[in-house]
């Protein structure tokens, strides 16, 4: 259609939605690109439009999240116009909730995404599948704010609107499959979390085969497996991640940081310290470039390079960057909780023995929480209270905690291991069945 630009336009449109809708966000910018140029020259407010909602899609998970916005407020400038346009002016809306909750704007991101979804469940005409998509969004927002509570309500939702439409096995079913799980974990629910990531990577591989949905569930199931005590399958879940994030987001994406991140944690636990300070330090430069040095994920990738500089020796260089991670990720707020408290306990036990009150406070910290972002039988939670006891030398109450540490994590975790070791309490004797 070299000589009928609107047409062209239209092709444009249709192969980006394609490449977005596999996760070939790499192929579908330059098209949403061309397309763009091409909208400006004929004027079509509403083929512009349908262009800047597929950038939004795409450009996040290229690491160009700030540029979409300024496009998709001219998108919401045309849609918000006509009653007719309601569906689409809802999509819109929690796109743009999904991106400023990228850009670490986790409030405006939790309005957007409720302005978007009042929006649509508002409009009769919107179907099963639409409503489920807007249930998924919806959830990720209130998971980010750190409320798991409504966040797994609105994923289990999705999932029955998804049955209804009789699509449980498409992509937006396994999204919401994929948060749910995610929902799991932060609940502390890691065996649970890993099935629920082992069935969406089996799901997703069987019916779509290679994509940047699976690369990121399989960097998902890395860590919730090493969350839970298996090292080995962390590995090997990681290293099939990395090349697919690679091809289909690219090796400076946000999304292939993360897989990153979670290499360097696998290899700290493997003692590879060279490897963990190699990473980290790859996906810190990522984050940075990406989001900027100030966005809550640098301090986030902070946390395992300074765990590895402690490793590596550079012990006063680490409790530097640690301190000044928890101060960062306290100050993100609620959505940030969980690595909030991820960062304030590798500080208690990187202080443990030299710097036993600071070690208190931080864990201290952990336990005042809310329980809406940590619930009460986090092992997050309960470890806090475990090195509090420890030190204030309640042994009572501290083998209380282990015991419920164990019962959470399992006997053979390495964490209750160290602990056990540490404070020389063997195990539970098992009760043999009769």
């Amino acid at each position: 259609y070299r000589d009928d630009p609107v047409r062209a336009v239209d092709v444009l449109i249709s192969l980006a939605e394609l490449h977005n809708q596999l996760g070939d966000f790499k192929t579908a910018m330059p098209l949403i690109e061309r397309g763009l140029a091409l909208a400006e020259q004929t004027g079509q407010a509403e083929q512009h439009a349908a262009l800047a909602y597929e950038f939004g899609i795409a450009a996040p998970r290229l690491g160009r999240a700030e540029e979409a916005l300024p496009l998709l407020a001219r998108a919401e400038r045309h849609w918000a116009t006509e009653a007719r346009f309601a569906q689409k002016h809802g999509q819109l809306l929690q796109l743009r909730g999904r991106i400023e909750r990228s850009l670490g704007r986790v409030a405006e991101g939790l309005a957007s995404t409720e302005a978007g979804f009042a929006r649509l469940a508002g409009d009769v005409l919107t179907s099963p599948r639409d409503l489920g998509v807007a249930e998924v969004n919806l959830g990720a927002a209130y998971l980010q704010a750190g409320q798991i509570v409504p966040a797994r309500q609105h994923f289990e939702q999705a999932q029955a609107r998804f049955e209804q439409a009789r699509l449980r096995d498409t992509p937006m079913a396994l999204d919401a499959r994929n948060n749910l799980a995610a929902t799991l974990g932060f609940e502390g629910r890691y065996r649970d979390a890993v099935g629920q990531f082992e069935e969406t990577v089996r799901l997703r591989e069987a019916r779509l085969g290679a994509s940047a949905a699976l690369g990121s569930a399989r960097s998902n199931l890395s860590k919730m497996a090493l969350a839970a005590g298996d090292a080995a399958k962390a590995r090997v879940e990681v290293e099939r991640a990395l090349p697919m994030l690679a091809q289909f987001v690219g090796e400076t994406s946000p999304d292939y940081a993360a897989a990153l991140i979670g290499s360097a944690e696998c290899a700290l636990v493997e003692g590879d310290v060279a490897r963990a300070t190699r990473e980290a330090a790859q996906a810190q430069a990522i984050a940075a470039n990406a989001l900027g040095a100030a966005h809550p994920m640098h301090a986030v990738f902070s946390v395992t390079a300074a765990r590895a500089a402690i490793a590596a020796g550079r012990r006063d260089a680490g409790l530097v960057a640690l301190r000044d991670a928890v101060a960062k990720l306290v100050a993100a707020g609620p959505g940030l909780t969980q690595q909030q408290v991820q960062a304030r306990l590798s500080l208690a036990k990187a202080v443990l023995d030299d710097a036993p009150d600071e070690a208190r406070d931080q864990a201290a910290a952990v336990v005042a929480l809310p329980t809406t972002g940590l619930p009460e039988t986090h092992p997050l939670r309960v470890e806090a209270a475990l090195i509090v006891a420890a030190i204030r030398g309640e042994v009572a109450v501290r083998d209380r905690h282990l015991a419920q540490f164990a019962a959470a994590l399992g006997e053979t975790h390495p964490r209750v291991q160290e602990w056990r070791q540490r404070v020389a309490v063997p195990a539970e004797p098992r009760t043999q069945a009769r």
